[in-house]
C-alpha cells in the first residue's frame, strides 16, 4: 500500500480520518515532470548557473495581463519546503518510477543535491525569480519573468522548477480573456448609449462568474476564478474569493445576489412556477434577485407570470429582477425574451435611439467566450437593443476552454554559466517563435514594451523585479493593486513589509480548500430558503448527455469524497468564518438579508452528526465504462433537516466530470494505437501489453492546476502505465492505494540540450554514457532531428554504442518543434543508418533499441501521425507518444454533457418526481423520481426505480454519513476500464510456438471462442531483445462470442500491477 507518510488514511479504531504529514501536493521535489529528476546528470560539466524566461508570443490576444505568480511563489515556494521527509518520500518512490526491466539506476535521483539545500539552505530554494508587476498590461512576445539559480551547487534546480511555474500560464490566460471580455461590454454599452454605466463602474458587475463545477479542479476553479476577479467583481465562486483573501490580502474581492437553480424551481413542479416565483420576490423584499425563468415554458414565465400575475410586484420593487436564461441557444431566444418583456414593461431610449427595459428588469445570459459574448452584443445593437439590458454569466467552460497555446506561453532556457563563462543560447532553427538570447530585460518604451538582451539596455529601466530570493517572499502585492495595473494605472510593486519565509503558509491542505462551507457557488448559500416549504429529501443524479463519446469511463469521485467529505468536515470555526466572509459577499447598496447564511442548519450537522454530512451517496464503480445518458452517481439527505445539502453539495461533486472525462479521453487514445498496432502487424505488442507504455502523460506543466495535472494524470493511468507525471502516481497512492501506477524513464529536454551550445554531440554522448542500460529518451529537435541522428547518434562516434545499448533509445521530437512529416524523416534517416526488418504486413520496424517518442498536442495528432505511418509503409510500434495539452487540458464537461439534475423530492412526506430543468437538453435526460442504473439485453438502460429494477442496480452505496463505505483498488478501476475492450484482429504473425500471448481485449471487435484458445499458449518469453508478458497472466474462461474474466480476477494479479523490475517503453 506503500509508505505511510503519503496517504492519508482512516484509522478505524477511532472511526476518525486523519491527514499525514506529507499530502499529494506538498512535496515540491515531486511536483514536476519526472524526467527532470535525472538531469542534474546531463548538463555540461562545471555548469554553475541556469537561467529562463516566461514568455507568450502568437497569442490570440495583443495584450497580456500578467497574473497568478504571487499565489504559486506563496502556496508552493517560500519557506523552507524542503524537509528531510519529504527527500525520503522522493527518494522512494523515484527509485519505483523509474525501475524497468534493466534494473533501478540510483544515480538518478540527486539525493545530495537536495541535502544540500536542506542542511547548507535550511530547506529554502536558492532560486532568484523577477517578474513584471502582477496586473501589468504588457504587448505579446515580451518576457514577463526569469528564474536563475542562485547556489552554483543547485544548477539544475531552474529546470526542476519550471513546470511548476509554467502554471502561470493559466491565471495569465484567464486574466487576459477576462480583460478583453471587459473591454467589449464597454466598447456595446458605450455604444448603444448607456457611457454613464461605464462611468458609474457598473461594468464590472456586467460579467458574473459561476464556473466552479465546470473547472478542472477545485484549485484551478480558485485560481481560475480569482483571474476574472481582477477584472470584474461580480462572482458565484467563493473559492476564488477566499484565494484573493489568503494570497492577495484582498478582504472580499467580489460579490453576489440570491439566485436561483432548475433545482430549485422544478422542484414545485410546472403547475407551481408562479408560486416558486413569489417565494423568490417575498425572500428579497429589495435588492438584486435572480430567478431561473427556462426550466419549463420561459414565454409564458415572461408574459403571464412575471409580466401579468407578478408584475406590480416587480415594478414596486426597490431593486431589479434578473431573468435568468440558461438555454438560451441563440441570439434570436434572447431578443424574442426582450420582446416579451418590452410587450409587459415597456422600455426607454437611450442617447443613441436604443432600447432599453425599466430598471426593474435585466436579462442574464450564460456565455462561455468572448466570441459568443460579442456575437450577442453586436446582434443586440444591431437589433436596436441597448447592451445595458443583459448581464452575463461566465460558466465553467469559459474557464476551461483554454490551454497553454492560446497565449502561446512557455518557460525558455536562454543563458547558462559553465566554468565561469556566460552563454548566451540559441533557441534552434526548428521553433518558429521569435525567442530572445542571453539574459534579458523589460522595457516600456513610450507606453511600448520590449525585450531587451542584456548590456543594450539600461538596468534602470527595467520593469522586472526581484519578487523571490532564496526561499522569501520579496514582493508581497494586494489585490487592490492588480486591479489598478490592469486597469492602466501602474504602480510599483509593493515591497512586503514582513519577511514572508514561510510562517504565512498555512499549514492546512489549501486555505481555499479547507473549508467545505466555501466550496460551492454562493447562490447555492440561501437555496434552503427556495425549495417548496415542507420539503423533506432531494434527490439529484449525475448523467451524461452525449456528445463527443458514445460511452464514458467514470473514475474520480473516491478521490473527491476522501479529500474533500470524508469525516468531522464542518465545525463551529468554519461555520463563524463562512458567516464572516458571506456577510460581505452578499452586502449590496441594499444591506445584507442575515437569513440568507443557514447558520442554523449548518449548527445542526455539528451537534447531531458530529460534523459528518448527512447525505448518502450511490455510483456505478469507478472504471466501468458505461454509454452516455445514463446515470453515473446520485446523491440525497439521510436527514430531512437537511434537504438543501445535496444541492449545495452538488458544485463539487460536478467536477468529477474531469477525471471522468480525462479518462475517457485517454482511453480513446488506447483505441487510437492498438488498432494502428494491429493493423501494421504489431499484434505482439498488444499481446505482451506494451500498448500500455505508448502513450506517457508530460502535461504537468500544461494543467491548470498542480491539482488538475495529478487529478487528470491519474486519470490517464486508468488505461496507460507510463507517466511523466509524478503527482498523479502519488495521487494514485494516496487515493487508491496503488503504490506506484506509472512508470517514466530518464529524459533530456531544451534545457539541458540547449546549455551544451553548438556541441549538440557532446550532448548525446553525455546522455548515452550516463544512461548504457535502459529506456532513455534524446530530446532531439532543438535544433535539427534528421542532422542528430545521422551525424551524431548515426555517426562514427556514437552508432556504435547506440547499438550496443542494452535498452531503448528514443528519439524525442516535440509537436511544438516537429510535425508527422518531420516523424517520417527521423524515421528514413534512423532507417539509413540502423536499417529495418519487416512485420507480417510488410510494413518497416526500426532495431530493437531505437524508436521515436512523439508529443501529440489532441486526438487528432494522433490518429494523424498514425495514419501516415502506416501509409508510408512504417509499423506503428516504431513510435511512442507523449501527451500534454491535449490529453489534461483540451477536455470539457460539454464533451459528454454532464449534468445534475434534481428528479426526486419528498414533500411533506409525499413522493414527488422532479421534470423539467436544462430544456435544450430535456430530450437527451433521464428519467424523473428516484433511477437505477442496470443491463437489459446486453444494454445499459437508466429507469425510475421499483422492486424488479432495483435488483440488478449497478449503482452502489459509496458513501453515507460522512463515511466511505466502498474503497476501489486502482487495479480493480483498471480491469472495469478494460472490461468492455476488445482485441484487435491483425494479421496472423509467424512467431515461435513458445510465444507467451496473454489477451487484450480491445473495443469493436469480439474474439471467439476459436480466437481464444489459439492464443492462449505457454512457454518462455521469446527473443533477449523482447519484452517479457505482464498483462493477463491470470487464467480466463471463455464463453460464446467474448472472453470474460475469471471470478478471482479482482484479487491479486491483476493487470497493470507491474513489478518494479520491468518497464517497457
Amino acid at each position: 500500500m506503500g509508505c505511510a507518510a503519503c496517504r492519508r488514511r482512516r484509522r478505524h479504531e477511532h472511526d476518525e480520518w486523519e491527514t499525514d504529514e506529507l499530502d499529494v501536493f506538498d512535496n515540491i521535489v515531486l511536483l514536476t515532470d519526472s524526467h527532470k529528476a535525472g538531469q542534474h546528470l546531463l548538463y555540461p560539466p562545471k555548469t554553475e548557473k541556469v537561467y529562463c524566461f516566461f514568455d507568450t508570443l502568437n497569442s490570440k490576444y495583443n495584450d497580456i495581463c500578467f497574473f497568478g505568480l504571487q499565489y504559486f511563489l506563496k502556496r508552493y515556494l517560500v519557506g523552507p519546503v524542503i524537509t528531510e521527509v519529504k527527500v525520503n518520500q522522493a527518494d522512494w518512490y523515484l527509485r519505483i518510477h523509474f525501475s524497468n526491466i534493466w534494473g533501478d539506476d540510483p544515480d538518478i535521483f540527486d539525493r545530495s543535491s537536495w541535502d544540500h539545500i536542506l542542511h547548507v539552505h535550511g530547506g529554502h530554494l536558492p532560486l532568484l525569480i523577477k517578474a513584471v508587476p502582477e496586473g501589468t498590461v504588457v504587448q505579446e512576445g515580451n518576457v514577463l519573468f526569469t528564474v536563475e539559480n542562485t547556489d552554483p551547487k543547485c544548477f539544475w534546480l531552474t529546470s526542476h522548477i519550471e513546470k511548476l511555474l509554467l502554471q502561470v500560464w493559466y491565471p495569465t490566460t484567464i486574466c487576459t480573456q477576462s480583460r478583453e471580455q471587459q473591454r467589449i461590454i464597454c466598447k456595446y454599452l458605450q455604444e448603444t448609449g448607456s457611457d454613464d454605466v461605464v462611468k458609474s463602474g457598473g461594468h464590472l458587475f456586467k460579467l458574473h462568474d459561476f464556473g466552479f463545477s465546470g473547472a478542472s479542479s477545485v484549485e484551478s476553479a480558485a485560481l481560475g476564478g480569482a483571474a476574472h476577479l481582477v477584472n470584474f467583481k461580480s462572482s458565484d465562486m467563493l473559492a476564488s474569493l477566499n484565494l484573493a483573501k489568503e494570497y492577495y490580502l484582498e478582504a472580499c474581492a467580489g460579490v453576489t445576489f440570491p439566485s436561483t437553480e432548475h433545482s430549485t424551481m422544478t422542484c414545485w413542479g410546472e403547475e407551481n412556477q408562479e408560486d416558486a416565483m413569489l417565494n423568490m420576490l417575498n425572500l428579497s423584499p429589495m435588492g438584486i434577485v435572480g430567478v431561473v425563468s427556462d426550466s419549463y415554458d420561459v414565454k409564458r414565465a415572461c408574459c403571464e407570470i412575471w409580466g401579468d400575475k407578478l408584475k406590480p410586484l416587480v415594478n414596486g420593487r426597490d431593486g431589479i429582477l434578473v431573468l435568468q436564461l440558461s438555454n438560451a441557444g441563440s441570439p434570436d431566444v434572447v431578443f424574442k425574451v426582450l420582446d416579451a418583456l418590452e410587450s409587459k414593461f415597456g422600455s426607454s431610449q437611450t442617447c443613441t435611439g436604443h432600447r432599453l427595459l425599466p430598471p426593474c428588469v435585466r436579462l442574464f445570459l450564460a456565455c462561455t467566450d468572448d466570441h459568443l459574448l460579442h456575437s450577442i452584443l453586436a446582434c443586440s445593437m444591431k437589433r436596436g437593443w441597448a447592451a445595458d439590458n443583459l448581464i452575463f454569466g461566465k460558466d465553467g467552460g469559459a474557464l476551461q476552454r483554454v490551454n497553454l497555446g492560446t497565449l502561446g506561453c512557455s518557460l525558455r532556457c536562454s543563458y547558462a554559466l559553465v566554468n565561469g563563462v556566460g552563454r548566451d543560447l540559441p533557441q534552434g532553427p526548428n521553433l518558429n517563435r521569435r525567442i530572445h538570447q542571453g539574459r534579458v530585460s523589460l522595457e516600456n518604451k513610450g507606453g511600448q514594451w520590449c525585450t531587451v538582451a542584456e548590456g543594450k539596455g539600461a538596468w534602470c529601466r527595467d520593469m522586472l523585479v526581484e519578487v523571490f530570493r532564496d526561499g522569501e517572499l520579496l514582493v508581497d502585492d494586494s489585490f487592490a493593486v492588480v486591479r489598478r495595473r490592469a486597469e492602466g494605472h501602474f504602480e510599483a510593486a509593493r515591497t512586503s513589509t514582513t519577511s514572508i519565509t514561510g510562517s504565512m503558509r498555512l499549514g492546512r491542505l489549501d486555505p481555499q480548500q479547507d473549508n467545505l462551507l466555501m466550496l460551492a457557488d454562493s447562490h447555492k448559500v440561501p437555496q434552503h430558503l427556495q425549495y417548496k416549504p415542507g420539503t423533506e429529501i432531494v434527490y439529484s443524479c449525475f448523467e451524461t448527455r452525449g456528445g463527443a463519446y458514445h460511452e464514458t469511463v467514470f473514475f474520480g469521485l473516491q478521490y473527491i469524497l476522501k479529500r474533500y467529505l470524508c469525516g468531522p468536515t464542518v465545525n463551529v470555526y468554519k461555520i463563524n468564518e463562512a458567516e464572516r466572509f458571506l456577510a460581505m459577499h452578499f452586502s449590496s447598496s441594499w444591506g445584507y438579508n442575515c437569513r440568507l447564511f443557514n447558520r442554523g442548519a449548518w449548527e445542526h450537522i455539528v451537534h447531531v452528526h458530529g460534523g459528518h454530512l448527512p447525505v448518502s451517496i450511490r455510483a456505478v464503480p469507478e472504471g466501468s465504462v458505461v454509454p452516455v445518458r445514463n446515470v453515473l452517481m446520485t446523491i440525497e439527505n439521510t436527514d430531512p433537516a437537511c434537504y438543501w445539502l445535496p444541492s449545495y453539495l452538488e458544485t463539487v461533486l460536478m467536477q468529477v466530470w474531469y477525471p471522468t472525462m480525462a479518462c475517457t479521453h485517454s482511453r480513446e487514445h488506447m483505441k487510437l494505437i492498438s488498432h494502428a498496432l494491429a493493423k501494421t502487424g504489431c499484434s505482439d505488442s498488444l499481446q505482451q501489453g506494451i500498448h500500455l507504455f505508448k502513450l506517457s502523460d508530460f502535461g504537468f506543466g500544461h494543467a491548470s492546476s498542480v491539482e488538475a495535472a495529478a487529478v487528470g494524470g491519474a486519470s490517464h493511468l486508468v488505461s496507460f502505465a507510463s507517466t511523466g507525471n509524478a503527482a498523479s502516481s502519488l495521487l494514485v497512492a494516496q487515493y487508491y492505494g496503488s503504490e506506484c501506477a506509472g512508470f517514466s524513464m530518464p529524459a533530456s529536454d531544451s534545457f539541458t540540450t540547449l546549455t551544451w551550445g553548438s556541441d549538440e554531440e557532446e550532448a548525446c554522448r553525455k546522455l548515452v554514457e550516463h544512461f548504457p542500460t535502459g529506456i532513455v529518451a534524446c530530446k532531439s529537435d532543438t535544433y535539427d532531428a534528421c542532422r542528430l541522428c545521422k551525424e551524431y547518434l548515426g555517426g562514427t562516434h556514437l552508432v556504435d554504442e547506440v547499438r550496443q545499448r542494452d535498452g531503448v533509445l528514443l528519439i524525442r521530437l516535440d509537436s511544438e518543434s516537429s510535425s508527422s512529416h518531420d516523424v517520417i524523416q527521423v524515421l528514413e534517416t534512423l532507417n539509413d543508418k540502423f536499417g529495418h526488418s519487416t512485420t507480417c504486413t510488410g510494413h518497416m520496424q526500426l532495431p530493437p533499441y531505437l524508436q521515436v517518442l512523439f508529443e501529440c498536442e489532441d486526438l487528432q495528432g494522433l490518429e494523424q501521425i498514425l495514419e501516415e505511418m502506416s501509409s508510408q509503409g512504417w509499423a506503428a510500434n516504431n513510435l511512442c507518444f507523449g501527451s500534454s495539452t491535449g490529453l489534461l487540458q483540451k477536455v470539457n464537461q460539454d464533451m459528454v454533457r454532464c449534468a445534475f439534475r434534481c428528479t426526486y423530492t419528498k414533500v411533506q412526506g409525499k413522493d414527488v418526481h422532479v421534470t423539467g430543468g436544462s430544456g435544450a437538453d430535456l430530450k437527451h435526460a433521464l428519467k424523473s423520481g428516484k433511477v437505477a442504473l442496470y443491463m437489459e439485453d446486453g444494454v445499459w438502460t437508466t429507469a425510475t426505480q421499483d422492486d424488479d429494477v432495483l435488483s440488478h442496480d449497478q449503482l452502489v452505496e459509496v458513501f453515507c454519513d460522512g463515511k466511505i463505505l466502498v474503497e476501489h483498488h486502482f487495479s480493480e478501476i483498471r480491469k472495469r476500464a478494460e472490461c468492455r475492450m476488445r482485441l484487435p484482429m491483425g494479421p496472423p504473425c509467424t512467431m515461435p510456438e513458445d510465444t507467451p500471448l496473454e489477451i487484450v481485449l480491445q473495443e469493436e471487435t469480439t474474439a471467439t471462442s476459436h480466437d481464444a484458445a489459439h492464443l492462449q499458449r505457454d512457454g518462455e518469453a521469446w527473443g533477449e531483445a523482447a519484452v517479457p508478458p505482464i498483462f493477463y497472466t491470470q487464467p480466463m474462461e471463455v464463453t460464446e462470442g467474448c472472453i470474460q474474466y475469471d471470478s478471482d480476477d479482482l484479487e491479486e494479479g491483476c493487470p497493470l500491477d507491474v513489478s518494479p523490475k520491468y518497464r517497457p517503453p
